[in-house]
C-alpha cells in the first residue's frame, strides 16, 4: 500500500497495489484531487481529469489571466465550476469576464485546444507557454 500526501489537496491519497512500495514522487496516472499526474517518473506534469495537459503562460503574473478573446480560444482556461474547493498550492483567480478559473502557485491554468487525446503535448512548441510542472510535496 502506498499513501501520497496530495500536494496539499482536498486528501490524502490511498492506492493499494501488489508491489507497489512507497516512492518519494507521484507516477504518471496518479491523481491529485481534480488533476492528473502524467508523463514519465523523470518528466511529471499535471492534466486535468481527462488526461489532458494543462499549461502556464509566461505573460501571466501576480494571479492575473492575460489570455482573453482569441487567445481564450485557442488556450480555453481551466475554469472553476461548482463544488470546486482548492487547497495550496491550488487557487483560484478571477478572470476578466467575471469566471474563475484553477490556478497553481498563482499562475492561471490553460489546456490548448489542439491536444485531442489524454497525454497530447501539442503546447510544448509553443513560445510562451509550458507543461505545469507537479510541485514538490512530502510523503
Amino acid at each position: 500500500m502506498r499513501t501520497i500526501r496530495v500536494l496539499g489537496f482536498l486528501a490524502t491519497l490511498v492506492v493499494a497495489a501488489p508491489g507497489v512500495h512507497a516512492m518519494n514522487h507521484l507516477m504518471a496516472d496518479d491523481f491529485v484531487g481534480k488533476f492528473k499526474v502524467m508523463g514519465t517518473a523523470d518528466a511529471p506534469f499535471l492534466a486535468d481529469e481527462k488526461g489532458l495537459t494543462l499549461y502556464n503562460f509566461e505573460k501571466d503574473a501576480g494571479g492575473k489571466s492575460t489570455c482573453v478573446a482569441a487567445c481564450a480560444a485557442e488556450w480555453p482556461p481551466v475554469l472553476v465550476v461548482v463544488g470546486d474547493m482548492a487547497i495550496a498550492p491550488f487557487s483560484f483567480v478571477m478572470r476578466d469576464d467575471g469566471t474563475r478559473q484553477w490556478a497553481i502557485e498563482n499562475h492561471p491554468l490553460y489546456l490548448n485546444a489542439k491536444d485531442a487525446a489524454p497525454g497530447d503535448t501539442n503546447g510544448r512548441a509553443v513560445a510562451g507557454w509550458t507543461t505545469v510542472k507537479v510541485p514538490a510535496h512530502e510523503m
